[in-house]
């Protein structure tokens, strides 16, 4: 552990693998805040699960939770499997030209039309020769430039500042894009008694039932429980796959082991992919865990304790 000061504000920072995991997984519910509150009015999707208050936060993630249960993956595993066949075949394109294939940009398509399908409903349509308004959006949410890392800066030092500068500023055109976009999808889905095994189902049901969280929801709000699906969902699963398939270029070895035992299966049940065939697949679910320990998302998280706390040292 290492202690500093951050202005005139004191911090620890932790280290230790078994403190992490204590704090991230036991004693997550002890640390709540992250420190960086959401601006409702000039931000409106930052009002997500990752940025709320405890008092918020808590009954907003027992309501979302379910969506990432086993039986709920298990219903998504068909909208998944359909985004797999329009990636096999946009990946023969691919090789086809004879071209360089940039990995991180086919995965990042790949997972954005997943996330579509499975968080919006939506046919994204990222897996063709144009890039989509969907994969735009994704490259803008995480594109680091001079002035979007000044901005971060004033939020996190100067938040009034930033509050003030939000105040002149025209509303962001990706926010409003996202609002626009679970508004619609909602009243559709309302209107037509739609239902689909998905995220947006989920805040359909919010809507309806707001007394379930005991919240204010509004349709910002409910937009920017869309937002942090698709960009936290996309993001990650992309960048892990395009590691994954750096680290199976470098070692043929694996490669041809994890091709083997996914042929194996392909013909045990005659080419047809179920989600109890992916689970029972030993040696890929060990190369996935070892791919996902290799590539941090998040370098840094803030944490605040919202009541004493004492550490357990291992011994």
């Amino acid at each position: 552990m290492i202690g500093i000061f951050k202005v005139r504000t004191p911090q620890l920072i932790i280290k230790d693998p078994d403190l992490i995991k204590t704090i991230l997984i036991k004693d997550f519910s002890k640390i709540m805040n992250r420190g960086l509150l959401p601006i409702v009015s000039g931000e409106p999707i930052s009002q997500h699960l990752f940025n709320i208050e405890a008092e918020r936060w808590r009954p907003l993630r027992i309501h979302l939770t379910p969506v990432f249960t086993a039986n709920k993956l298990k219903g998504m595993f068909s909208l998944i499997l359909e985004c797999s066949v329009h990636f096999v075949n946009y990946v023969d394109s691919l090789v086809k030209k004879g071209e360089p294939v940039n990995v991180r940009e086919v995965a990042a398509r790949f997972t954005t039309d997943v996330v579509g399908s499975c968080g919006f409903g939506v046919d994204m349509n990222s897996l063709s020769e144009k890039e989509s308004e969907f994969r735009r959006v994704g490259k803008s949410v995480f594109a680091t430039d001079y002035a979007r890392i000044i901005k971060h800066r004033i939020r996190e030092f100067m938040p009034q500042l930033y509050n003030y500068i939000l105040y002149l500023c025209s509303r962001d055109e990706m926010a409003e894009k996202i609002i626009k976009l679970t508004r619609e999808t909602l009243e559709y889905r309302e209107k037509n008694n739609l239902f689909r095994p998905d995220f947006m189902n989920i805040l359909l049901d919010l809507k309806k039932h707001p007394e379930k969280i005991g919240l204010e929801v509004t349709n910002e709000f409910l937009a920017a429980q869309a937002f942090i699906f698709f960009t936290a969902g996309f993001e990650t699963s992309s960048s892990t796959i395009s590691n994954a398939l750096y680290e199976l270029a470098l070692n043929p070895d694996i490669q041809d082991k994890l091709r083997k035992e996914i042929k194996e299966f392909a013909a045990k049940n005659d080419g047809e992919w179920r989600y109890e065939t992916i689970k029972e697949m030993e040696y890929l679910g060990k190369q996935v865990l070892i791919f996902a320990r290799q590539e941090f998302e998040e370098p840094i998280l803030d944490m605040i304790v919202g009541t004493f706390y004492v550490f357990i040292l291992p011994n």
